[in-house]
């Protein structure tokens, strides 16, 4: 914060003095500052207090161990520093995992402001699903026909969630929902060429250089970062069936899926329908049932004379 404040400082002065010699037109250079988060790490320490590197150690179940001695060591998440022997060298990762998975991980590893332990099982994870989404790319077909009613209402979802998180410095909510959303076409037996684009589209910010070149070798014309970013039809934003709590006498007992448009006596016969609620109600005479649509059944009851 302290670092990214001096810049601040720094920027705003000469812009304002620009600004006073009449070469700018706005007063101040920036709306909004942001800090981002501390990128921390794990360091190990032995017995007697001393750190250890890596390359001394062997991780077996989640655990650190001395490679000379067998000794366990205890983790701490501590800032980098060569004296902390937890210093990770970024042209190792580069060499190891590649450009992409090394950026796809940073902006995954949790909120932009927040510090994060940096954990080679994160990175090793997204690594993993990048090569799921290039085997996938080889493999899957691509058809003319339109995909699924739940697939395309996902998409859209999709595509409304990752614009939002972008333009919020949200990154690694957007990652998520695109792993959400390749889960689902990833099961497909096929889908149509604008779900497989644009979903090349929306992971392109994430993973430039494997998106560029799955466009290539799809015979796409130009590149993927000169395309046009994929638009959301609201009227394919809305899934088909809503979840729904259900209450008795004020505790919630199970959640239930109902149409989306399902009138209110349909919403009380699927709540009913509940074999969680119906164990509540044992013993029970219900006195009253309030519908909320979309939101929950509240069935009051009392014990039966």
């Amino acid at each position: 914060a302290e670092h990214a404040v001096l810049h601040l400082l720094y920027a705003r002065f000469w812009h304002r003095v620009l600004y006073d010699l009449g070469y700018v037109s706005h007063k101040e250079p920036f709306h909004k500052l942001r800090h981002q988060g501390m990128i921390l790490a794990f360091s190990y320490r032995d017995k007697m207090g001393n750190y250890h590197g890596y390359d001394e150690i062997d991780f077996k179940d989640g655990k650190a161990y001395l490679k000379t001695t067998g000794e366990e060591l205890s983790p701490m998440v501590e800032k980098m520093s060569k004296s902390k022997k937890n210093v990770v060298n970024p042209d190792d990762i580069l060499t190891q995992y590649g450009a992409d998975a090394f950026r796809m991980y940073e902006m995954f590893m949790g909120p932009f402001e927040a510090s994060k332990p940096w954990d080679m099982k994160g990175i090793e994870g997204v690594t993993r699903f990048l090569k799921r989404v290039c085997g996938w790319a080889d493999t899957v077909k691509t058809v003319a026909e339109a995909d699924p009613r739940k697939s395309e209402i996902l998409k859209n979802k999709t595509i409304a969630k990752v614009g939002e998180d972008i333009e919020n410095f949200r990154f690694n909510t957007a990652i998520s929902s695109l792993m959400v959303l390749f889960n689902d076409i990833s099961k497909l037996p096929q889908i149509s060429q604008d779900m497989f684009q644009t979903f090349l589209k929306l992971l392109h910010p994430f993973a430039p250089h494997l998106t560029e070149e799955i466009w290539q070798q799809k015979g796409y014309e130009g590149f993927v970062v000169k395309s046009a970013w994929p638009k959301p039809n609201e009227a394919l934003m809305q899934d088909d069936t809503a979840e729904i709590g259900v209450q008795v006498n004020g505790k919630v007992r199970d959640r239930v899926s109902v149409p989306r448009n399902a009138e209110r006596a349909e919403i009380e016969k699927i709540a009913l329908a509940s074999p969680k609620v119906t164990r509540s109600l044992e013993g029970l005479e219900i006195k009253k049932i309030i519908v909320v649509p979309g939101r929950m059944v509240s069935i009051v009851a009392a014990p039966k004379k």
